[in-house]
């Protein structure tokens, strides 16, 4: 009566949430920072021969840059609402900045990522000019990596289809067994219940006075019968 509905119930959840809840698209871009005209100079003009800590932290001020809310707001103002997150790559030592985007929706995934792309070298170019670097002595900001659309990440909604129907397995085995214990409890307490206290057996079907009533009754009589009964007498002579 309960496993077969909750059954039930437990795979029209698994098929709700496969409905309800959206795919989630993923895409992802990695920009490097390479030395300035001026500083490569020293390596025969070549930048990728230098690279030193000052690129590290600046690929870290960028990204924070690009982190914050008024980079936020300009995206979502161009409909570019996906979620993103901007930073220095955890498995480089190098100046490199990982830009990873997701959301529901892959064009509006893929948009997201391009404009970060394309906003990050201006970011870098407008901090250096604020600060009156030339042209020469700026660093540089190069794409390594970007994905030329937005790719299906299935294993996050399974995870979550694999949950709900874990838990929905898992009631339907402990609800009915819990019933079923607490339906045999209540038939224990009617049964022990509604048992007669079970009565002495006596021979030949007879039923024996009450032995203190009969005690006394015996005693009563014997001293009437002879009052001086149970009287200590002093002996004679």
């Amino acid at each position: 009566m309960l496993t077969l509905p909750l059954l039930l119930l437990a795979l029209g959840g698994v098929g709700a949430a496969a409905v309800v809840t959206p795919w989630t698209y993923e895409a992802q871009a990695s920009v490097v920072f390479l030395a300035s005209p001026f500083q490569a100079k020293q390596a025969g003009g070549n930048p990728w021969l230098v690279f030193d800590s000052s690129l590290t932290v600046t690929a870290e001020v960028v990204g924070r840059e690009m982190m914050d809310d008024r980079t936020a707001a300009g995206l979502r103002a161009r409909g570019l609402t996906a979620g993103y997150e901007v930073g220095v790559a955890q498995d480089s030592t190098g100046p490199v900045l990982a830009v990873d985007v997701s959301g529901d929706d892959p064009r509006v995934v893929k948009g997201t990522l391009d404009a970060l792309v394309a906003a990050i070298p201006q970011r870098l170019t407008h901090i250096q000019a604020k600060e009156g670097v030339t042209e020469r002595a700026q660093i540089k900001a190069s794409v390594v990596t970007a994905s030329p659309k937005a790719a299906l990440a299935a294993t996050g909604k399974l995870r979550m289809l694999v949950m709900v129907l874990f838990v929905g397995l898992a009631l339907t085995v402990a609800v009915p067994l819990f019933a079923e214990v607490l339906s045999e409890r209540r038939r224990r307490g009617r049964a022990s219940s509604a048992e007669p206290e079970p009565k002495e057996a006596r021979p030949n079907g007879v039923t024996l006075p009450d032995v203190s009533f009969a005690e006394s009754a015996n005693g009563a009589a014997g001293r009437a019968e002879n009052p001086g009964a149970g009287r200590y007498r002093r002996p004679e002579n």
